[in-house]
């Protein structure tokens, strides 16, 4: 593996779904805590961000760098349904905001936005705005966005670097 990742130059990362302690390997550049349950959900905030790559300029070892070999990434998200249309996006980005715990200093994020519409500048500036009251001026967010085919429908997820 350790040649392998030598030769592609990719990083790799575990997702730890219990509280048992994983031994780090050389090997593993990163951990993502999540629940068993969420590892779908995991992999498609990666791919939902990291397709518009080459638009949002992301380099994946600012991950990896973020999150070191004493630092975890953790895995949240929120789900909103039944509301006015108005009010869901900011409901659902402060929900998602406030499974963050108070004081932590947050380094790094990337944030998938699903919905059942492109998101209008008006309703992606108040995603924005929440997030960066919420982190350091030197921190870095990266959004993806997902349109799917369930009306009335918004989730978000994030994967966090605190320090």
């Amino acid at each position: 593996m350790l040649n392998l990742q030598q030769q592609v130059g990719c990083t790799l990362f575990a997702l730890q779904t219990t509280d048992k302690q994983i031994d780090r390997f050389k090997v593993i550049d990163g951990i993502i805590i999540c629940k068993a349950d969420e590892v779908g959900q995991v992999i498609g905030v990666f791919e939902s961000v990291l397709s518009d790559r080459d638009k949002a300029g992301i380099d994946v070892n600012d991950i990896r760098r973020s999150c070191g070999a004493e630092k975890t990434a953790k895995f949240i998200q929120t789900r909103v349904t039944g509301m006015p249309d108005s009010e869901q996006v900011k409901s659902a980005v402060n929900h998602l905001l406030n499974q963050i715990p108070e004081g932590l200093s947050i380094q790094y994020m990337m944030l998938d936005i699903e919905s059942d519409h492109k998101l209008s500048l008006d309703e992606f500036f108040s995603v924005t705005t929440a997030v960066e009251s919420r982190i350091s001026d030197d921190s870095e967010v990266f959004y993806g966005n997902r349109m799917i085919d369930k009306p009335d429908h918004y989730w978000m997820g994030a994967i966090y670097v605190a320090g």
